[in-house]
């Protein structure tokens, strides 16, 4: 994209708090209100304010649609993800595949909470706390469509009894347009790729001997997937 520039894309999140909070002994992420949504979308970010009959709507914008659905299959709980309809009747799809929603170990620890189990250290989930845009459907059924992938690691879970696997975060790969099934248009006419490289000052990049050329990353907080232990106790993200 460029110095100086930006190229932001539209997600909903929800966010959890530290289980310190709820009188835990545990640092990891506990469940106190699934209803805490909040969205970025049409270059403004809001909190989503539930209806009676389940939908929602962004509390600047009571003009948009904002509906979650369960039939993903996208490997967090319940399967959740979300469809935004704005006036002219086009709908935004968020995390509906794997790589889109972002998901992080979250613990049930008091009654009625989703994954309670009976001892506590069982009673967690994989979450979802971002889901991002994957496509897009105007209401002539033209698409656009939103490819990601995912840069995941580990952190002590459970005060490092185990290691606890979660998405870091998530960047697009590709956008694809033209696609229109019920018009005969099953190709995508157009394509634009992403390219992705390392923010080290100079190659080569990896291997701990290089961390000091990532002057902005904090490296400290890093487990790769293949750690077998992890002294960060919560998931960071940067």
């Amino acid at each position: 994209v460029g110095e100086g520039w930006s190229l932001e894309f539209p997600y909903i999140e929800r966010s959890y708090r530290s289980c310190t909070r709820d009188g835990q002994t545990i640092e990891d992420f506990c469940v106190f209100d699934m209803g805490n949504m909040s969205i970025v979308f049409g270059g403004r970010s809001s909190k989503l304010v539930e209806h009676s009959d389940g939908s929602w709507h962004p509390e600047a914008d009571t003009a948009v649609r904002v509906e979650r659905f369960e039939d993903a299959a996208n490997g967090v709980w319940h399967d959740e993800r979300w469809r935004v309809t704005t006036l002219d009747g086009t709908q935004y799809w968020f995390g509906s595949h794997e790589t889109s929603v972002q998901d992080v170990p979250v613990y049930g620890d008091d009654t009625g909470e989703p994954c309670k189990s009976t001892f506590l250290q069982g009673s967690y989930c994989a979450m979802g706390y971002r889901w991002n845009l994957d496509q897009v459907v105007d209401r002539h059924g033209n698409t656009i469509t939103y490819y990601w992938t995912e840069f995941r690691q580990v952190y002590g879970q459970y005060n490092g009894t185990v290691m606890g696997e979660y998405a870091l975060y998530a960047v697009p790969t590709s956008v694809e347009y033209g696609k229109n099934p019920g018009a005969g248009a099953s190709t995508a006419a157009a394509r634009v790729v992403f390219g992705h490289g390392p923010r080290c000052t100079e190659e080569p990049c990896y291997g701990s001997t290089n961390n000091y050329k990532w002057y902005d990353t904090p490296w400290d907080l890093n487990c790769p997937l293949a750690s077998t232990t992890c002294g960060i106790h919560l998931p960071t993200f940067w």
